[in-house]
């Protein structure tokens, strides 16, 4: 968008004659190309941002447990958290949270929490279901929306055992 901002800039002082052609060109996509990601941050990027920090703030957090799966081979997956009730040795999963890997492109695993543990869910209950993840005072933002599992569903059960590395 900038290349574009200063092709028509240098035409407009200069005269459109100042510019070759080719570059007067790939100024129109670039342009296009530009206000297109503009409009994208404008109507979902700030939306989503604002309900992921609406979320992050949300009074009284769900506590339940987690367990944490990562393939390190295929890190834009991001890790997905399985969420179990509190209480209750062998529980089935009551839902999955995908979050965003912290750390940077090279080591995206960096700063992972624990493989297993505590886990505070922080969500608006009305509206879209996105929930933040605070474990261990630090928030983990969302990839994709919380998943509720149906631990009553028998395709739900066996689709989240496909993502188990052991028996369920």
């Amino acid at each position: 968008m900038r290349y574009t901002v200063v092709v028509a800039v240098v035409c407009a002082v200069m005269g459109a004659d100042a510019i070759p052609g080719a570059p007067r060109a790939l100024a129109v996509p670039t342009g296009i190309v530009g206000a297109y990601r503009a409009w994208r941050t404008l109507t979902s990027g700030i939306p989503s941002a604002r309900r992921t920090a609406r979320a992050a703030t949300a009074p009284e957090p769900r506590t339940r447990r987690y367990a944490l799966l990562f393939d390190v081979g295929d890190a834009a997956e991001g890790p997905l958290l399985v969420i179990f009730p509190a209480e209750g040795a062998g529980a089935l999963p009551e839902g999955l949270a995908r979050i965003v890997p912290p750390g940077p492109d090279k080591c995206p695993w960096a700063g992972l929490p624990a493989p297993a543990g505590t886990v505070e869910l922080r969500g608006r209950p009305d509206g879209e279901r996105v929930v933040v993840t605070w474990i261990e005072g630090r928030p983990y933002w969302p990839q994709d929306v919380y998943q509720d599992v149906d631990p009553s569903d028998p395709e739900a059960l066996e689709a989240v055992a496909e993502l188990l590395p052991g028996p369920m």
